[in-house]
């Protein structure tokens, strides 16, 4: 097979893809609803059975169809967890820019500060304030320096798992594994000991209802570590 027929069978595939995941959406299937054979579906959308077959393969994969031999083909409850491990190292290693992709995070981690402020129970509160008092950093050594940065994603997975949105826990997932790459800006000991008062000043201004100071403190937070990196 020649690479211009590789490719263009490849893009009848994501072309399948995208009809099948239409038909999905406009005859309002749910999971655990079973899809109509592969014969049934190269006739509908006008492609081979072997299009079929492969958007059907590629949606499997991304967890978003199961298939067993009585039932056949069914729509599967998506796993976000899985979905979004997937997708952030292809996001990973894109070619998109630092910058937009800090301005995803920002635009995350903000309309999550909506869902928290005035609303954490003393149990998240408490959790939250240990996460920060644990993440400080001790000193300047490389290893401490890691060490730090592991707890800092922490803590910013804690607060949007606090939010209890799924949805905007799989987004910023998706962004995590960019950022675990890019490292961030190098800092001083002081730099660091700085972003660890931000994080204790986040959490107050969460618990105290203070919204405008709270997305005050994210940005700095988020842009003094990764902004120049655009």
């Amino acid at each position: 097979m020649t690479a211009g027929k590789k490719t263009k069978k490849n893009g009848k595939g994501w072309q399948t893809q995208q009809l099948l995941l239409e038909f999905i959406l406009e005859t309002g299937l749910r999971p655990g609803d079973r899809l109509p054979p592969e014969e049934t579906l190269a006739v509908q959308f006008g492609v081979s059975r072997v299009s079929v077959r492969e958007a059907l393969h590629g949606l499997k994969f991304l967890g978003m169809l199961t298939s067993t031999p009585r039932r056949g083909t069914t729509l599967a409850e998506i796993d976000f967890s899985r979905l979004s491990r997937y997708l952030s190292f292809q996001l990973a290693y894109s070619a998109m820019p630092a910058r937009e992709l800090l301005e995803a995070r920002l635009a995350i981690e903000l309309g999550m500060l909506e869902l928290l402020c005035g609303k954490l129970t003393d149990d998240v509160y408490l959790r939250l304030r240990d996460a920060v008092k644990n993440g400080c950093c001790r000193n300047d050594s490389p290893a401490e320096q890691e060490r730090h940065g592991q707890e800092d994603f922490a803590f910013h997975r804690l607060l949007l798992s606090s939010s209890g949105n799924v949805v905007l826990e799989a987004f910023s997932s998706l962004l995590e594994t960019f950022f675990r790459r890019l490292k961030g800006n190098p800092v001083t000991l002081d730099e660091t000991r700085r972003a660890d008062a931000e994080h204790l000043q986040l959490v107050e201004a969460i618990h105290d209802n203070n919204i405008d100071l709270a997305r005050g403190l994210m940005r700095r937070h988020l842009a003094g570590r990764y902004l120049s990196l655009g």
